[in-house]
């Protein structure tokens, strides 16, 4: 079994930040990673999930893996218009 993480999902700027505790651990997918962050924060609209990459000034990059992700790592949902 993985050890928990702690991430920050942001929703619109730093004024809207939450702590979301993943207690078997980063998700093998970001398929499964998408379905918690929107089944927990019922979100409706389609999105794509972004972090914060320490490797490009802290700038947000679209996450391709969640090998990508780390404890205590920002994630923000990037809500895709049609």
């Amino acid at each position: 079994m993985s050890s928990p993480v702690n991430l920050r999902i942001l929703f619109g700027g730093d004024d809207d930040s939450r702590k979301r505790t993943l207690k078997s651990g980063i998700p093998t997918s970001v398929d499964e990673l998408l379905l918690e962050i929107k089944t927990v924060f019922g979100l409706k609209e389609q999105f794509r999930l972004q972090y914060k990459d320490v490797d490009f000034g802290n700038e947000y990059m679209n996450l391709m893996s969640t090998s990508e992700i780390q404890d205590r790592g920002t994630l923000k949902p990037d809500i895709l218009t049609m």
